[in-house]
Parts: C-alpha cells; sequence; structure tokens
C-alpha cells in the first residue's frame, strides 16, 4: 500500500464552512495518494477540496445538510484525476486509420489522410478526443497540436491542459523568421483562449523533433519557455532511424522529409499556414554523431522544462545528461510498441532518477486515451523483458497523479485529494466490494463513472456532459 502521510486539514471540521457549491462524494474507499486508503470514506468539495476522511468522522449536522448534496457512489473508489503527458488530440479522427505500419510510414499515412482537412475537420477531430480522454478519467491533459484546435476542444469538454502549439523549421539561416510566424500564431490563440478557458488551459511551444527543427529555432523555443515559466515538450529518441539520421544519417528519415516536402508544394490544405515546411530541406546538423540527447546537450538546448516525449532509444549516459539538465519523461508504450520503436527501458529512468510518467500519445496510435490500459501495458511489456522489473500497483497511481503533476510544477493545485487543492476528481465503479483498491483501479471492472474539473462535473454516468 502507499506509505502513510499525514493529511493536510486546513480547516477543522468544527469549524467546516459550507457554501451554496459545496458537494459531498462518498464511496468504499478513497485514494488521496498523499496517504493511505480511507475506506467508508468521504470527500468535500466546492471548486476545491475541503475536507477528505472517512465518513463517520464527519459531525451529523453537516452530513444533515449536504444530504441533497451528496453522490453516494458505494462500490467505488474516489481519485485524484488522472494527468495524461502526451497526446495529439488534433488526429482523433485517424482513428484505426493504420494500425500495422512502422513510425515513418505511419506518419506519411497521417499526413496523407489530413492534408485536406479543414479547421473546422481538426477542430471536431480534437472535440471527439477530448471527450474520450475526459471518459477515460482524464482531468488534465498535455497536448501537442498542429493546429492550436485541441484548446478550444479542451476548454469545451472542460478539461485542464498544457497545449503545445507544434513548432517546425529546419532553416537555421531563417530561424528567427519562422519563430516571428511561430509567435504570431500563439498570440492570436491565447487571446481566444484566455476569453474561453477560465484559467484551465494553457498554451506553450511543442517542438516537434530534433530532424525537424533546426537548433537555432529550438533556442528560440527554450529561450522563450525559460523567459515565461512554461514547459516545452517535444518527441525526443523515439526512434532507430532518428538516432541513426543524427548519429550519421539515416535514408528513411530522408525520404520522410522530402515526403514532407512534397506535399507542401501539392498545395496541402492543412499546411497552407506553414510555409516555412518547405525549408525542411535544410538539415546542417545531421549526421554530426552523437545521440538525440547529446546533440540537444550540446547545442545547450536542454533544461528543466524539457518534457521529453517518448525516449526510447536513449543511453545510460544520456538519461544523465536529461537528469543533470533537470528534464522530465513522457512515456509511451503503447505508442511505442505499436510503430516498432522499441521499449524505453523506465528501470533505467529510476536508476538515472529521471522523473516520468505516463502518456497516451494519439487516437492514431493507439487504442484508447485511457491512462490505465497504457499503465497495464506497460506492466505486462516490462515485465516481460525484464522478470526483475519492480513497478507496484502503488507506484503506478502515483505516477499518473502526484509524480505527473510534480513534472508539470503543479503539485501544489492537483495530484493529490487534499484540501485547498483543486477539485479535479475521479469516480470509478466497481462490481463488488474489494480489499485492495489501488489494484482494483487497474486490474479489476473499475469503470468511470463521474468526472470533476475545479468541482465541475464534466463527466456523468461515463458520458462527457459539459458540453
Amino acid at each position: 500500500m502507499i506509505p502513510a502521510a499525514p493529511m493536510k486539514a486546513l480547516r477543522e471540521i468544527e469549524s467546516m464552512k459550507i457554501n451554496g457549491s459545496s458537494r459531498l462524494l462518498t464511496a468504499d474507499w478513497v485514494l488521496p495518494v498523499s496517504g493511505p486508503p480511507i475506506e467508508d470514506a468521504a470527500v468535500l468539495i466546492s471548486d476545491h477540496i475541503d475536507w477528505v476522511g472517512k465518513l463517520s468522522d464527519l459531525p451529523a449536522n453537516v452530513r444533515q445538510t449536504l444530504a441533497k448534496r451528496t453522490n453516494s457512489y458505494g462500490h467505488a473508489l474516489i481519485t485524484p484525476g488522472l494527468i495524461n503527458l502526451h497526446a495529439h488530440l488534433d488526429y482523433s479522427h485517424l482513428h484505426g486509420v493504420d494500425c500495422n505500419s512502422a513510425l515513418f510510414t505511419w506518419m506519411r499515412n497521417l499526413l496523407k489522410n489530413s492534408s485536406s482537412w479543414s479547421p473546422e475537420d481538426f477542430a471536431a477531430s480534437a472535440l471527439y478526443g477530448a471527450k474520450k480522454a475526459a471518459e477515460a478519467g482524464t482531468t488534465f491533459i498535455v497536448d501537442s497540436s498542429f493546429t492550436g484546435n485541441s484548446a478550444q476542444a479542451l476548454a469545451e469538454t472542460g478539461l485542464r491542459a498544457i497545449v503545445g502549439l507544434e513548432l517546425f523549421g529546419s532553416s537555421e539561416v531563417h530561424a528567427d523568421s519562422i519563430w516571428q510566424q511561430w509567435l504570431s500564431k500563439y498570440e492570436k490563440l491565447n487571446e481566444v483562449n484566455k476569453a474561453r478557458a477560465r484559467g484551465l488551459i494553457t498554451l506553450t511551444v511543442a517542438p516537434h523533433a530534433p530532424y525537424t527543427v533546426a537548433p537555432a529555432l529550438w533556442r528560440q523555443a527554450k529561450n522563450w519557455c525559460a523567459k515565461n515559466n512554461l514547459k516545452l515538450t517535444a518527441h525526443i529518441a523515439e526512434s532507430s532511424q532518428e538516432y541513426e539520421w543524427i548519429k550519421a544519417g539515416n535514408t528513411e528519415l530522408d525520404e520522410y522529409l522530402a515526403f514532407v516536402r512534397s506535399l507542401y508544394a501539392a498545395g496541402s490544405q492543412s499546411l497552407k499556414d506553414y510555409d516555412y515546411l518547405k525549408d525542411v530541406r535544410d538539415t546542417s546538423w545531421r549526421a554530426r554523431g552523437g545521440s538525440p540527447v547529446t546533440h540537444l546537450a550540446d547545442s545547450d538546448l536542454l533544461d528543466k522544462n524539457t518534457l521529453a516525449v517518448h525516449l526510447v532509444h536513449a543511453s545510460t549516459d544520456d538519461l544523465g545528461i536529461l537528469q543533470k539538465a533537470g528534464a522530465t519523461v513522457a512515456h509511451c508504450p503503447r505508442s511505442n510498441s505499436r510503430l516498432r520503436n522499441g521499449r524505453a527501458r523506465i528501470e533505467n529512468f529510476v536508476s538515472a532518477s529521471l522523473p516520468f510518467a505516463f502518456g497516451t500519445d494519439s487516437l492514431a496510435s493507439v487504442d484508447d486515451l485511457d491512462l490505465r490500459a497504457e499503465i497495464r501495458a506497460a506492466l505486462l511489456i516490462h515485465r516481460a523483458a525484464n522478470p526483475d522489473f519492480q513497478f507496484t500497483d502503488d507506484d503506478a497511481l502515483k505516477a499518473c497523479t502526484l509524480t505527473a503533476a510534480r513534472i508539470l510544477d503543479r503539485q501544489h493545485e492537483v495530484g493529490t485529494l487534499e484540501p485547498e487543492k483543486k477539485a479535479d476528481i475521479c469516480i470509478f465503479s466497481l462490481e463488488r466490494a474489494t480489499r485492495n483498491p489501488v489494484s482494483a483501479l487497474f486490474h479489476e471492472s473499475a469503470t468511470v463513472q463521474d468526472v470533476f474539473v475545479n468541482g465541475v462535473q464534466i463527466v456523468r454516468n461515463g458520458v462527457a456532459s459539459r458540453i
């Protein structure tokens, strides 16, 4: 079980203030993460968490006052909302389009199938994905968005999010002008975002990968994030082709980049606003030796804001470099497997003291946006490859809640059920009573019933309901 830790009680039960937005949630189990599971428990919420503990500890007058504002879930688990560190909601409508190809063939098919999409098509696709994420128990998601449309989708769904507007550009010479184009698009989106997201959504930059972003352009992104105290999310060391391309060159990746140029030249609808993609041929940093991680480190492009996605092809030395820089990792085992990129050795992350948590990647490369399914896959993949691998259900729960919140520097707001934190909460219904609530979350028929973000119910009886 998760080791005991003192629960923060910022107001005594006797002086508890009940207001018009107060709601009491009760269930067989509350999993606060900051301490051990609590049986026959309750959580009192408004827009934040007011109290967590055993239901019997609540005075009778408080329970009576809240009788009509009590959700009694019975055989259920109340947990912090789950935090998904990597997705691409833009491509959700490409679910199942290509389930067999390796990464760069898959990426070609992805671009072919979306190249004629309008902004409205991307918006509808992102909204579909956002709803699926909420219905899987997610309350906070880090999304990489080619168009920026996922910010609107997430706002409509009521999720908390960091949206990385993707950055591409392989011209060292024109890095400044490409950055200004990106910044102009960001500023327009951010103005709209402020008006609709009620503080739930933060926009940042997402340099796509070392093979599509010139070091001079990546440096602009890194410095901007440092100035604005924002996370920078990027695909790093995802594939063997990327590793080889950085080290000595790779024909398959060169052909993929040529394909992107040809798609732009053909007048792709979805690429028409991205004229800098024509410069993708300028790859002067290719084949200089080293790994993707050392390439970034040698160019001084890593820091504490770096969220490295995938990190499959990274040596022990690479992990040490990332740890020293203060970087963190989003681990996406199902996408890594489906796209034939290999296994990111999370036992090495642990040995290197490199913080990591889980991301689902997109519905174009996985079957669903369920973090619990991602974790089950991780347990199977890593235990099969390394029978001595130790990563328990308690570790998994902490990873997709508190650890993920720490990676995003949001642990003071979310990640545990403690007084004064945001009321980002998920309720999982159980078919029967359990004595092992954390294991039941991952291995029994625990289904998402209700989800709250900032105390607002966004999923009701398993269906996204806020729109």
